[in-house]
């Protein structure tokens, strides 16, 4: 079966994409990652995650600073 990673990052940096090309190769090319930036924008944060649920394999989340999300998460 293929992998099918979502990966939501908080900003673009030139940290964060040293951080996904180094994810990028560790994780090969057997799998799809798709990325997003929610920007501290909670709106944005909470429509992504709900958009991708049950779409994806595993979810790699970079929340930020929102508080309450448990239940969004789980």
């Amino acid at each position: 079966y293929q992998q099918k990673i979502f990966l939501l990052f908080n900003e673009f940096t030139a940290f964060k994409e040293d951080l996904y090309n180094s994810f990028i190769e560790s994780v090969g090319n057997s799998v799809t990652v798709d990325l997003y930036f929610h920007n501290y924008n909670r709106k944005v944060f909470e429509t992504l995650v709900n958009e991708a649920n049950g779409k994806y394999t595993t979810y790699i989340i970079m929340s930020g600073k929102f508080v309450g999300i448990d239940s969004l998460l789980s």
